[in-house]
């Protein structure tokens, strides 16, 4: 005897690659919820997008999951309740987004791409990798950093230093937009 439902987990790889292609962000969402291995063909596949209009992530200080932000769709008006991975994405600057991904910076002004359809997440070289960025503590123990804003380090300009909160700002709004 036939199955009374249909296999929705098994349908091979190719198909649901078709499938997704054609799916606007709000049904891609929904689609990667359900079950295993619809989830990994959304995370693992890249594919474009066909509706464009973009999205946006927010978490309220009230929410009781830090781990959660909620995702608004304009085009459809759908809310979808996301879960990112630790840190909570309020204890992040948010510095800038592309294709999917989020760029934030940590306390530490590192930067991080998060991903908040699949919660992908991945750390990108610390700032101090920057040629003309060096960290050191204050007196008091907080976490510096010390820019020469016109070349390398041993530049005979004074450098100008700032907390680790404010660097990440300054570095990475202070941006050209051609980069």
């Amino acid at each position: 005897m036939a199955a009374a439902f249909p296999d929705w987990a098994g349908l091979p790889p190719e198909m649901l690659v078709t499938v997704m292609q054609s799916l606007g962000f709000p049904d891609l969402f929904r689609a990667g919820t359900v079950c295993a291995s619809w989830h990994a063909a959304c995370a693992d596949v890249r594919f474009p997008i066909t509706d464009a209009s973009p999205c946006l992530l927010y978490s309220a200080r009230d929410d009781n999951d830090a781990s959660t932000a909620t995702l608004y769709s304009p085009s459809s008006g759908a809310n979808f309740r996301v879960r990112l991975p630790d840190p909570p994405l309020r204890s992040r600057a948010l510095v800038g987004s592309a294709h999917g991904w989020l760029a934030t910076a940590d306390e530490a002004s590192n930067l991080h791409l998060v991903n908040p359809l699949t919660g992908a997440q991945l750390a990108l070289p610390p700032v101090t990798a920057l040629y003309h960025v060096e960290s050191f503590l204050d007196d008091a123990g907080n976490l510096m950093y010390r820019v020469q804003e016109n070349g390398y380090l041993d530049n005979e300009e004074d450098p100008v230093l700032y907390p680790a909160q404010e660097l990440r700002l300054v570095l990475y709004y202070s941006l050209p937009p051609y980069i």
